[in-house]
């Protein structure tokens, strides 16, 4: 009594099916990023910076799908193919015209961003992890290259200069865009403060000076691709609008408590856990 249809292999009937909405859903801009550390952060900031621009954006990542606000928690950091297209469909229904998401190793190499294709693709950095799945760090790499190749003719690529197999990234065919100490994005002059970061950015032979409610080197790069997006997307007063953005609960966190100030992070890589013991050395006193 119920419908059935056989097909060869499921998995590849789902794909060609959810391909073809992509006509439905050629007008979203959408950013991809991926990277062992820094995705959650990067994606919340971009996501509440678009919005507050007047570009209505919506979020798919680690905390979850959100439209103005939070819709419903993700079990993944980049969901099964069925449900990134349910949720790209309701935000392009709510009125979207711009999607942010986090799109892992796990995901690249599991085609669950099939048929998209990404106006930005973003990577933070490539540091020890997942090593269970991948095996190796080169296919570690390797996985996460795959969301370079889905970048529209017209689209662009940032990369860290620092980023270690950053010719993994680079691909011949893409408007790569780098940052870093050196690149096309040079930053300079950076103050680490307990309840703030400052830095210079020299691109083009404009210097910028920018505060944002960050701290620590790491959250100073995450906040470049921001700065470089919105850049790209043609948007002005880019300082005074960054300096509003908050980074997503537990990333970070600062508590002032008496004289002490306390910190949730979520680190649980080596890397980030060396990152932010190394950022709070800047600013703390005594052990």
């Amino acid at each position: 009594s119920v419908e059935t249809l056989i097909v060869h292999d499921t998995k590849e009937y789902l794909k060609k099916y959810v391909e073809s909405y992509k006509e439905e859903l050629k007008d979203l801009f959408l950013i991809g990023m991926t990277g062992t550390n820094g995705k959650t952060t990067t994606c919340y900031l971009l996501y509440q910076a678009l919005n507050q621009s007047g570009k209505k954006c919506a979020y798919i990542g680690t905390i979850g799908f959100f439209l103005e606000e939070k819709v419903k928690d993700i079990h993944n950091t980049t969901p099964g193919i069925l449900d990134i297209y349910e949720m790209l469909l309701e935000a392009k229904k709510n009125g979207c015209t711009h999607v942010v998401m986090e799109v892992s190793s796990h995901a690249l190499v599991q085609d669950r961003v099939y048929g998209l294709d990404f106006d930005v693709a973003i990577i933070s950095n490539i540091t020890r992890d997942h090593l269970d799945y991948h095996k190796t760090m080169e296919d570690y790499a390797t996985a996460k290259q795959k969301l370079f190749y889905r970048v529209k003719e017209n689209g662009f690529a940032i990369i860290p200069t620092n980023i270690e197999y950053r010719s993994y990234f680079e691909l011949e065919q893409n408007q790569n865009i780098t940052y870093g100490e050196d690149g096309e994005y040079q930053i300079s002059s950076i103050q680490i403060e307990s309840d703030k970061s400052l830095f210079t950015v020299t691109h083009n032979d404009t210097i910028e000076s920018y505060e944002i409610k960050l701290v620590g080197l790491y959250n100073i790069y995450n906040m470049m691709n921001v700065i470089i997006v919105l850049e790209k997307l043609g948007i002005s007063d880019v300082g005074e609008l960054i300096l509003s953005l908050k980074p997503p609960k537990g990333r970070m966190d600062i508590i002032s408590y008496e004289e002490n100030k306390i910190i949730i992070d979520y680190a649980h890589t080596p890397d980030a856990v060396e990152n932010i013991l190394n950022c709070v050395k800047q600013f703390s006193q005594g052990k």
